[in-house]
Parts: C-alpha cells; structure tokens; sequence
C-alpha cells in the first residue's frame, strides 16, 4: 500500500496521532476533508500536466511527463526519464572523446615501451674486448663532515644589566645599568 509515497506502517502512525490529538469525532472530519483535498490536488495536477505535455509536444521535444503525483520511490525514475535526451547528447561527446583518444594512448604506450628498451640497453653490461664488465654507477661520494659548532661562551656579557658584579662592593656603577657608560 502506498499513498502519496506513505507506507503502511506510516499511515498506521499517522492515524494513531491523529486519534490521540483530535479525538474520534474531529478526526472523521478532518479524514474527509483530506480526502476531499487529495482528491482536488490530484485532479488539478493532472490538469497541470496534460497542458504542460500540449505544449512540449507543440515544440517537438521528446518528454513524456508523469501523470500521477510522484512520490519518492519514483522521484528518480522521473528525473531520468526527463533528463534522458540531455544525457544521450553527453554520452555520445563521451564516445567521440574516447574514440579520439585511443590512438593518442597507444602512441603512448609504444614511446613507453622505446623509453623502457633504451633504459634496459644502457643498463646491461658493456663488452671490452674478450672480457665482460658489467656497467658500474659513479661511486657515491661521502658526505663532507659539517665543521663542529663553535663552543659556547659561558661568559656572555649582554650589557651592563648582565655583567658579573664588581668585586668592589662601594662601587655600585657597573650594577647600576649604565649600559657600558659612565653614570652622569
């Protein structure tokens, strides 16, 4: 059973809420008056359709609209049956685009294959004279060790503020922050 895309289990929920909300009398009513409204919008779609397909028939397009109201199990097979001459021009791009394409990838894979067949003759080994010696790389060269980091001065003097204290405990001018002045 399906109406207006409502399964049977739903339509069961639905009457149930509608018994607890509006009560046994109020919902014969309200069950008529929707029935009554379901049957206007399913005659004034129709009405809707027919003139719309006049007049998609009067401009020479191939669709074929629906004549019931969709529901969701059917929403996708409409949209395909309406979108149908728009994707048979996309598919047959697609074919003439493959088609195209096909010599192009096999002068691909025949410059890989000459790629491959150069690289495997520069990689056997080589022939001198009576004697075979196979192709040696270059010798990697070893990494030149970095110079050791510099020692770190224990006695770094950032200015007047960091310098040691002065062994002379009545001159208070080097503690002061004179930043290497003398004080005025």
């Amino acid at each position: 059973m399906n109406i207006f895309g409502i399964g049977g289990a739903e339509l069961i929920l639905i009457i149930l809420i509608m018994l607890i909300v509006a009560g046994p009398q109020r919902m014969i009513r309200w069950a008529y008056w929707l029935g009554v409204y379901s049957g206007k919008v399913r005659k004034m779609w129709a009405q809707t359709m027919s003139v719309v397909q006049q007049e998609i028939d009067a401009a020479g397009v191939d669709i074929q609209l629906p004549k019931d109201l969709p529901t969701r199990q059917n929403m996708g097979q409409v949209a395909r049956q309406v979108m149908k001459p728009l994707t048979n021009e996309f598919e047959k791009a697609a074919k003439t685009v493959e088609q195209e394409l096909q010599p192009i990838q096999e002068d691909v894979q025949s410059a890989k294959q000459t790629l491959n067949m150069a690289n495997l003759k520069l990689t056997q080994p080589r022939t001198n004279g009576t004697v075979t010696t196979p192709a040696k790389p270059a010798p990697a060269k070893p990494a030149e060790a970095a110079p050791p980091p510099p020692p770190a001065d224990t006695n770094q003097n950032f200015g007047a503020w960091s310098a040691p204290a002065s062994k002379n405990s009545d001159d208070k001018s080097d503690t002061l922050g004179t930043w290497g002045g003398t004080p005025s």
